[in-house]
């Protein structure tokens, strides 16, 4: 029993440090902080718990109690294949939400490009992935926990740093209006960073335009910038 204590008391200093880090913005040190692990951990050593418990007990309704504990227990974890399909249909129905204009050039990308092309999409859009069915650089929606200082270098070389006056938020506008007003200078340098060929914007570039729907539009990035340096 100390021992499981010792642990748990560990795991909590872990976490602890993890939070202390992302208030700090310390993004950087997050990669090394197993938080992905943490649940089925806990989960383990809550078994681990009451196993010890059973094999402690001197009374036999201590036994009745924690078998029934477990059997609840076991019911109540989620599914994983449930979860991940009714994520799955949330994003789907997302897309009913995608304008008109920007439906339609998500589309026409999706049939007028090979599956392997990347494109530079706004992180924003509910539709790009699903829509497009092809990749994109960098997501606001898809966020990877196990690389986070990854994502967070993609969404700034996309949409700049990712800070907001002091009293203000973040937000899903100022992102858009971000991505939307980048330069052209600073889209080709995350184009040659991260292998896009393509970008969809409703911003106005100094490239060939394919496809124009509305104010949404989808560009060739010329092949002396796009790739990898």
């Amino acid at each position: 029993m100390r021992f499981l204590g010792g642990v748990t008391a560990v795991l909590a200093l872990i976490f602890v440090a993890g939070m202390l880090a992302r208030s700090l913005n310390q993004w950087m040190l997050l990669k090394y902080f197993p938080f992905r692990l943490l649940p089925p951990i806990v989960l383990l050593l809550f078994f681990f718990l009451l196993f010890t418990l059973w094999n402690e007990r001197r009374q036999p309704w201590v036994g009745a109690g924690i078998g029934g504990l477990v059997l609840v227990t076991l019911m109540a974890i989620p599914s994983t294949q449930r979860s991940f399909l009714s994520l799955l249909e949330i994003q789907r129905e997302g897309t009913d939400l995608v304008p008109h204009d920007e439906a339609a050039t998500l589309g026409w990308f999706k049939a007028n490009t090979p599956p392997t092309a990347v494109a530079l999409m706004p992180p924003t859009s509910r539709g790009a992935f699903i829509l497009s069915e092809r990749p994109q650089v960098v997501s606001w929606l898809a966020l990877p926990y196990n690389r986070i200082p990854e994502w967070r270098e993609r969404m700034e070389c996309v949409v700049g740093p990712l800070t907001a006056p002091k009293g203000t938020i973040l937000n899903f506008a100022r992102v858009e209006a971000a991505y939307t007003g980048r330069s052209a200078a600073s889209m080709e340098g995350c184009a040659r960073r991260f292998g896009a060929e393509y970008l969809i914007t409703e911003g106005s570039y100094p490239w060939a335009e394919l496809y124009r729907s509305g104010d949404w539009k989808v560009y060739r990035i010329p092949a002396s910038t796009a790739g990898p340096p």
